[in-house]
Formats: C-alpha cells, sequence, structure tokens
C-alpha cells in the first residue's frame, strides 16, 4: 500500500510541478500586456469549467476544472475574435507591445530554468570526477570501438566533425544513431587519429539505441570493504586508491574485474594511500551484491536484504554487472535469482526495470543499488560535490540554461535534418512519467528535472510554429518591415495550419510515450 500511494504521489507532484511551470509561462505573458496596457479579460488557473474566481478591474481570476496549467485570454489575440479597434486590445497594439508580450512567455521559462539551477547548485549535486573528461578509459572487448580500434588512453576531440567536451556529449550523440557510421576524431600519443566506427543496435525502453562500447576514464577507489569477505582481512580501507592490477596500470575498474574474472587467479593490487604505496593479492573472484535498498522500492517489498547477491537472471548464471544492465535495458521484466550467503539459501524475485527516457540507462531496479564486488571489495570512483554560494549559483544556474538552450536547438536540428528520429521525442505523457520517477528519487533531481523542462518548453516555443510564440514574433516582425497586417483570412489559414501541425506533434510524441510506457510493462 505504501508503494502505491508513494508512486500516486509521484505523479500528482509531477503534474502540479508541470502545471506550475505552463502558469508560470502564461503569467509572463500576463504581466508584459499588464504593462504595456493592453486589456486581460481572463487569467485562468487550470482549463476547463471554472470552479471559483473573482473579477478585479477588467481581468476575471479565476480556478478551473484542470489544474494543469492555465491560459490568458486578450481581446483581438485571435484573427477570428470579434473586436472594437480600442487601443486596449492586443490587435490595436503596436508591433512592438505584441512581440514583447509573446516573447514574455519564454523569457519568464529561462528566469524560471535560470532560477531552479541555481537552487540546485546552492543545495549541492554530486557528480562523477569522469563526466568532465573525454579520454576512454575502458573499452568492451569486441564491440564496435575496439573493433575500430580505438584504445583505452585516446581522447575523443570531436564526432562527425562536432566537438565534444564532456562525457554526456558523447553518450547522447552515440545514443540516437545506432546503425549509422561515425566519423571519431581521437588524440593518440600527441597525434589525431580519424576512425570510422558504427554503434552497435541495442534494444531499450525508447526504442533502438546506439552502443560502441566505451567508458570514460576514471581514478579508481575503494568504495566499501564488506565485512567477512577476504579484503576485510587485508589493511586495505576506504577512499584507498588502486593504480594498477598484476602490474598492468588501470584508469577503470572494469579492468581490476576483468583480471578477476578471466583468469580466476589471484590478483595482485597497487594501492595508493596519500603518499603510502603498497601491493596487496585476493582472491580472483567477483559477484554481484546489493548494496543499499529503497524501503519502498519492489525489492525490499519482495523481500531482498542488502548483502544478498544476484547469481542468475533469467534462468542464466550472471558473472559481471554489465550483462544484467544489457538485460535490464531491453525494459521488459527480470527474474532474478538471489542468494542469501548467511543462511546459505536461494531465492526468485521479479523486478521491472525503469529506463531513463532520454538516454535509455537504467535508472532503477526496483530500489536496488548494486555493486560488483572484487573478493569484497565494492569499486567506484571519486564524486566531487558542486556546492555553490548564493551569488556563485545563478551564475552556473545561467550556464547550465544556455547549455540546455543549445542542446535543444542541436536536438531541433537534428530533427531537420534526420540526423536524429522523431521516435525519441517525448510528450506530455512521457514528461509527467518521466517527472514522477525522477520525484522518487528526491528534491535535487526532481528541481533539476522541472528547471531542465522549463528551459525546453521555452526553447520549443521561440521556434517559427504558426500559433506559438516563436511564430507569432515572426508574423509581427513581418508586420513591421511591410508596413500591414497579414489579411484575417490568411491570418486564419495560418493558426489551422499551426493547429493541425501540433496536433500531428502531439500525436506522434504521446504515441511514442505510449510505446514506451507500454513496454515497460509487458
Amino acid at each position: 500500500m505504501n508503494f502505491a500511494f508513494s508512486g500516486l504521489a509521484n505523479i500528482i507532484i509531477a503534474i502540479l510541478s508541470l502545471g506550475f511551470i505552463i502558469l508560470w509561462h502564461e503569467l509572463g505573458h500576463f504581466l508584459a500586456a499588464k504593462r504595456v496596457g493592453i486589456r486581460v479579460e481572463k487569467f485562468s488557473i487550470g482549463f476547463g469549467p471554472e470552479l471559483i474566481g473573482f473579477t478585479r478591474g477588467e481581468t476575471r481570476y479565476c480556478l478551473s476544472v484542470l489544474p494543469f496549467g492555465g491560459f490568458v485570454k486578450m481581446p483581438g489575440e485571435n484573427p477570428e475574435d470579434d473586436t472594437s479597434g480600442t487601443p486596449d486590445e492586443f490587435s490595436s497594439a503596436s508591433v512592438e507591445k505584441r512581440i514583447f508580450v509573446a516573447a514574455a512567455g519564454p523569457v519568464m521559462n529561462i528566469i524560471l530554468g535560470v532560477f531552479i539551477f541555481g537552487l540546485v547548485y546552492i543545495l549541492g549535486v554530486t557528480v562523477p570526477r569522469s563526466s568532465q573528461t573525454t579520454e576512454i578509459g575502458y573499452v568492451l572487448p569486441e564491440y564496435p570501438a575496439a573493433i575500430a580500434g580505438i584504445r583505452p588512453g585516446d581522447k575523443l576531440l570531436a564526432i562527425d566533425g562536432r566537438r565534444v567536451s564532456q562525457w554526456g556529449e558523447i553518450q547522447k550523440y552515440i545514443l540516437v544513431r545506432p546503425g549509422e557510421m561515425l566519423e571519431i576524431l581521437i588524440e593518440r600519443d600527441g597525434k589525431t587519429v580519424t576512425l570510422n566506427v558504427t554503434p552497435k543496435l541495442r534494444k531499450a525502453d525508447i526504442g533502438d539505441v546506439g552502443q560502441i562500447g566505451i567508458d570514460a576514464r576514471m581514478d579508481v577507489i575503494v568504495r566499501r570493504i564488506i565485512p567477512d569477505t577476504p579484503a576485510a582481512t587485508t589493511e586495505l580501507q576506504q577512499d584507498d586508491r588502486i593504480l594498477a592490477v598484476n602490474g598492468q596500470p588501470i584508469h577503470h575498474y572494469e579492468s581490476v574485474l576483468n583480471a578477476a574474472t578471466v583468469t580466476g587467479k589471484p590478483v595482485t593490487l597497487t594501492v595508493q594511500r596519500g603518499d603510502k604505496r603498497f601491493d596487496i593479492t585476493l582472491p580472483g573472484e567477483t559477484w554481484i551484491q546489493v548494496a543499499r535498498l529503497d524501503a519502498e522500492g519492489a525489492a525490499s517489498v519482495q523481500g531482498i536484504q542488502i548483502g544478498d547477491r544476484i547469481i542468475k537472471v533469467d534462468g542464466e548464471p550472471l558473472l559481471r554487472y554489465r550483462e544484467l544492465i544489457e538485460k535490464a535495458e531491453r525494459g521488459s521484466p527480470l527474474m532474478l535469482t538471489m542468494q542469501r550467503i548467511q543462511e546459505d539459501s536461494t531465492y526468485t524475485v521479479q523486478i521491472i526495470p525503469e529506463l531513463d527516457e532520454n538516454t535509455g540507462e537504467v535508472i532503477n531496479l526496483g530500489g536496488m543499488l548494486m555493486r560488483e564486488a572484487f573478493a569484497g571489495i565494492l569499486l567506484g570512483e571519486p564524486y566531487d560535490l558542486q556546492k555553490y554560494n548564493i551569488v556563485t549559483a545563478w551564475g552556473k544556474g545561467a550556464e547550465r540554461s544556455w547549455n540546455t538552450v543549445k542542446e535543444v536547438f542541436t536536438v531541433v536540428r537534428d530533427l531537420v535534418t534526420g540526423d536524429v528520429s522523431p521516435k525519441y521525442l517525448s510528450g506530455p505523457l512521457g514528461i509527467v512519467d518521466l517527472t514522477a520517477r525522477v520525484a522518487s528519487g528526491g528534491i535535487q533531481g526532481l528541481l533539476a528535472i522541472l528547471a531542465f523542462i522549463s528551459v525546453n518548453l521555452a526553447v520549443v516555443n521561440l521556434l517559427p510554429i504558426p500559433i506559438a510564440d516563436g511564430g507569432q514574433i515572426i508574423l509581427f516582425t513581418m508586420e513591421k518591415f511591410s508596413g500591414q497586417p497579414l489579411s484575417r483570412r490568411k491570418q486564419v489559414i495560418i493558426q489551422q495550419v499551426g493547429i493541425w501541425l501540433i496536433i500531428f506533434l502531439f500525436v506522434l510524441v504521446t504515441w511514442n510515450d505510449t510505446i514506451r510506457i507500454i513496454k515497460r510493462y509487458i
């Protein structure tokens, strides 16, 4: 019951939060209209029949049945409106005033995005250090990158001529181009090398996605030592850094795990703690262990406990964590065979993976946080806490908002050129679904996704789509240069085209969202 209530609460939070973003957008139009003397007949919170309201001055303020967003009604705003030609009507206002009112909604969304992103940085966000690099730390054997000749230590400079500066940019570009040959520019030993790589097609909740089998370079540290294991009997401590395995320098924890699973023989680690460096030898054994549990998650509800190990997935033996993730990314329910060491017993549970709408990556496996342990060591990488004072946080918020604007325009350009398929688009249903799932992870994740959505809404509204703010601004600008507005007939035709285009896009993205959600539960 608690789990169901939690899920319902998250959906309600998502709907209200997104409604607030839309309402904030309309508030921008409202304030701008009032500022330039345009009459506002109605300002509604929500849509549909009015529940309660009051009239002050020339404006009716009301709360409507559907509390998702809101709207502002100005006389002469639509070409089919009956107008009297008074100066306080929208259609009678100067071009500059109408552009100001149209642009105010998106500007308010940008301001909101900067504010919320700034708040996130004040609260603090943890970021893996590897996310700031483009240097490759690990290449999966037999994957496209390895076949193309990409090696650990290579620094990725550009993909298809587009410069990259962070690991996330690399992931996003590859993700939406399964089966397409990519031109990869890398730096190796001070020289630049160009290689062609075709991402491997992988089935995921969001559809077919691309993968070439690379991961970022990272410092490998001891995240935790499990009691009553071989590692617990050594001098190893938490946060010790592992420099080498069997004498070979490493830059990714996969190198440690591979050394254990490939040979099955004892493994010697070179460890650094401050200025001290030493070697230890451990048995070559690995396992996937539950390290943390969400008390209301599906795994906890089904009786899984911290310390339990996953030994089979869908009846097949599980040796590596990446095998589990690859199966989970298909979005289908997983049958997990668990082992409880203390009781020397096994049991089976079913878990439904939850995937990120944008990247296809697993974001939740029944509320379990799992670690691939090596001889009792849970490996990881250092994280930096990005936390700023109230002044610098807004600067970081503005920077993040601007980067989001550039990302959205890049996606739009790629959609127009055909470089990205429309199947990756998401609409209101998918946004509510994603926001609800992110809300279950805490306030910071919810704030970050809301800021991202707010900036997205601003950019989409500024696109040259008829009836959108951007389309209106273009028409008003044309009127300014021509000296006269378009005829009412032409305005009506443009509006109808815009409405049908919006309906088409809405049906398309709703279809995409519905298919994704259905796939996650069948």
